[in-house]
C-alpha cells in the first residue's frame, strides 16, 4: 500500500526576488492564498538535499503578486539564491479538524475499496470542483483492472469510512463506471 505521511508539506513556491532589498515573490498553494503566512517557519530544501529554515519579517501584497522579507536575505543577490524553491511547513502546524473531517494529503496514498472489498487503487489526488472535491483513483498492481477512476468526496452518496490508520476509504461505487 502507498503511504501519504509525510513530515513536511508543500504549501508554495519562492519567486523572483522583487527590488534591491531582498524581497521575494510567493505563490501560494494555501486557501485562501494569503494563508501561507500563517504558518512559521517556512521550510526549504536545498539542491543538495538539506532542510532549511525559512523566518518570514514582513509580508506585502503588491497588486495580485504576494512578497515576503526573509530573515538574513537582505539584498537582491542573495535573495535570488531562493529562487523556484518549494515552500514547506511541518504537518504538525495545520489547525486540528474535527473528527470526519480530513486535509487532502491525508487522503492522498490511501487506498480505494469498493463494497465488495475489491480494490480499486489509490488516491493519486483530489481535485476541486464547484459542487464537490474529487477523488483522483490511480489503479495499483493488485487493483481489479487497471482503469483510472475519478470518484467524488461524496460523505452522503460515495464514501462509506475512512480509516486512516488501516489507510484505506471504502467506497460504494460500481466498478464499472
Amino acid at each position: 500500500m502507498v503511504s501519504c505521511y509525510q513530515e513536511k508539506l508543500l504549501i508554495g513556491q519562492i519567486g523572483a526576488p522583487n527590488g534591491v532589498k531582498g524581497w521575494v515573490a510567493v505563490y501560494s498553494y494555501a486557501y485562501p492564498k494569503e494563508n501561507i503566512f500563517d504558518y512559521k517557519p517556512w521550510w526549504v530544501q536545498s539542491v543538495s538535499g538539506q532542510w532549511c529554515k525559512l523566518k518570514v519579517t514582513d509580508i506585502r501584497a503588491r497588486g495580485k503578486k504576494m512578497l515576503a522579507s526573509l530573515e538574513g536575505y537582505v539584498d537582491r543577490n542573495r535573495a535570488g539564491w531562493l529562487r523556484n524553491l518549494k515552500i514547506y511547513i511541518e504537518s504538525a502546524q495545520l489547525p486540528v479538524l474535527d473528527p470526519g473531517e480530513y486535509y487532502w494529503h491525508q487522503l492522498i496514498g490511501l487506498a480505494v475499496y469498493d463494497r465488495a472489498n475489491g480494490l480499486l487503487g489509490c488516491i493519486d489526488n483530489m481535485l476541486e470542483t464547484g459542487s464537490h472535491d474529487v477523488m483522483i483513483v490511480k489503479p495499483l498492481v493488485d487493483s481489479i483492472d487497471q482503469k483510472r477512476r475519478l470518484i467524488p468526496y461524496s460523505f452522503e452518496r460515495v464514501i462509506q469510512s475512512i480509516d486512516l490508520k488501516q489507510r484505506q476509504v471504502i467506497v460504494d461505487w460500481d466498478p464499472g463506471f
